[in-house]
């Protein structure tokens, strides 16, 4: 019984019912827990909640990557900031929050605006513009020396991005 277990956790079974091909009982919790061990057991309990939030209309995850931030939806809210990672976002449509758009309206919007970000980036690349190597925003130097100073007040050179003062031989300072 308790490789079988093993066996169903590995391939995400849930629930686990009885190996028995006549009996389709569930396999109590507390058991599984006692016959995997409580690392397995772990794993076993956050593939049924997954499940559950991923089933049920009552639940809803943060729609930011990585966050995982799980709560009680209320069903006609629509403006959800999250607790943990702070993003407002819309419940209705699952992206970033429209304020006074209807989610129609900012959906067709998002179809015709979608790739300013993707050929914002291709003028970066074609221009050489660089990104500054702590908040990540675009540079362009037109004059001077190397020395950089971003908006974020991080010191870094343009040449290698490098921190500043550059300590790279190739960069002429």
């Amino acid at each position: 019984m308790q490789s079988y277990c093993q066996d169903k956790i590995k391939d995400r079974a849930n629930p686990i019912v009885c190996p028995t091909p006549t009996c389709k009982t569930e396999v109590v919790p507390i058991d599984i827990q006692i016959l995997v061990g409580d690392e397995l057991y772990l794993k076993y309990s956050t593939s049924c909640l997954d499940r559950l939030i991923s089933t049920s209309a009552d639940f809803a995850l943060c729609t930011t990557p990585n966050c995982e931030y799980a709560f009680i939806n209320e069903g006609d809210v629509a403006r959800f900031e999250c607790p943990k990672c702070k993003k407002v976002q819309c419940l209705k449509c699952k992206t970033a929050y429209h304020e006074g758009t209807s989610c129609e309206k900012y959906q067709q919007w998002l179809k015709e605006n979608g790739q300013g970000d993707t050929l914002f980036e291709k003028v970066v690349q074609e221009k050489g513009f660089r990104k500054c190597p702590k908040c990540s925003a675009t540079v362009e130097k037109r004059e001077g020396c190397n020395h950089m100073t971003c908006r974020c007040q991080w010191h870094f050179c343009y040449r290698c991005g490098g921190n500043f003062p550059c300590l790279n031989p190739n960069c002429a300072k």
